[in-house]
């Protein structure tokens, strides 16, 4: 089932000051890549998007990523046709069939909603064009960009965050409590390869909300521990607010993209997360499409699916319309996008950016002109 959503929009005048962005420059790679791409559309002629998703699959994001595609295109203004296609299911059968559809019907672009199952049996169609997935990560299907050129991925990478969240270790030993799902099982298996001695704990609903019947152990377990919380805030905010009440603390709390989210500061108290440091790998985007994608319902600020799917259509348009203005300043390398990974803390204003004590020691030494030990 499909739905066909044909619009002509005329740009809006907002009263927005577009972040002075500076234009992403394309490697020599990626210029060869594009040079494949043979059904580039002309700078007169309306764009065509498909969008391909397992809507039963993939829940609410199959509302958010068409309001986030129709809030960027919006926000560039112009004509552009884009069609819905519900595969129903990741097996190779059915996305190979709704591939040939599309690429039958003349589309410029593909933008896919998959899970790692269906990225990976993407690996297998023999693109004519462009098809990004911006849920997945390359690595965690372990895909080999020159087999398949016109494959793109656009999922943040967790280890890539962990990684920075290891600069702020300062307990005597490390614990995880993960959640009961998918992205908490990814999340544990990842933290175990880089540290193996590692305490883990699986958290319920249940156990969430009775976290403190079990104080006496769980408190010596966090006692001067570096703690990660691999569970989506609400849980988090259950866990912390219990856990603020112990009289044992831990050294620090670390998290990554699962907890970025506003709502952590409503959930907790300040005390509760004095040492939390969350990484967030979401970049600053044009105000313009900011605000466009707000009046639509789409979140580019706390929403990584969002935006890494806004990042998506801005490689595409901007193959089209070279001389616009960049919107973000993300690059793709080796068909991945690439993103910057900050660590955050957050207060009664919102998030606030900080650095490991040893970056700041050493940007210290550069302003008074000190030469690193």
């Amino acid at each position: 089932m499909k739905a066909l959503f044909i619009i002509l929009l005329t740009l809006i005048s907002l009263s927005a000051n577009p972040l002075n962005l500076q234009d992403p420059r394309l490697s020599k790679p990626q210029e060869e890549i594009i040079a494949q791409f043979g059904n580039i559309p002309t700078k007169s002629s309306s764009l065509k998007i498909a969008l391909m998703m397992p809507k039963k699959i993939i829940g609410r994001y199959s509302v958010a990523t068409i309001d986030t595609i129709l809030a960027y295109l919006s926000a560039r203004g112009g004509d552009f046709e884009l069609e819905v296609f519900d595969c129903g299911d990741e097996e190779e059968s059915s996305i190979k069939s709704f591939y040939q559809q599309i690429y039958s019907q003349d589309f410029h672009f593909i933008i896919a909603i998959f899970t790692t199952k269906g990225a990976y049996e993407s690996t297998k169609l023999s693109l004519k064009i462009p098809l990004y997935i911006p849920t997945v990560n390359k690595t965690q299907i372990d895909f080999d960009p020159s087999l398949s050129p016109l494959l793109f991925f656009g999922g943040i990478s967790y280890e890539d965050q962990i990684n920075e969240l290891l600069k702020f270790q300062s307990g005597t030993h490390t614990i995880a409590y993960n959640d009961d799902s998918p992205v908490g099982e990814r999340l544990s298996l990842l933290l175990q390869e880089k540290i193996p001695q590692i305490q883990e704990q699986t958290i319920t609903n249940e156990i969430a909300a009775t976290f403190s019947k079990s104080r006496k152990t769980q408190e010596e377990l966090i006692y001067q521990a570096d703690v990660f919380l691999n569970t989506p805030v609400v849980k988090t905010g259950l866990l912390l607010s219990q856990i603020g009440y112990f009289k044992k603390k831990a050294s620090s709390f670390l998290s990554t993209q699962i907890n970025y989210n506003p709502s952590l500061g409503i959930l907790t108290q300040q005390r509760d997360r004095e040492n939390l440091y969350i990484a967030n790998s979401i970049g600053e985007a044009d105000q313009k499409l900011i605000e466009y994608a707000s009046l639509l319902n789409s979140d580019l600020k706390y929403d990584w699916v969002n935006y890494s799917t806004a990042l998506g259509m801005e490689i595409f348009y901007r193959l089209v319309h070279p001389e616009s203005l960049a919107y973000f300043k993300e690059n793709i390398l080796d068909n991945q996008m690439q993103y910057q990974v900050k660590i955050y803390q957050i207060d009664t204003k919102g998030f606030y950016e900080v650095k490991p004590p040893q970056r700041e020691y050493e940007e210290l030494g550069e302003e008074m002109g000190l030469e690193n030990p």
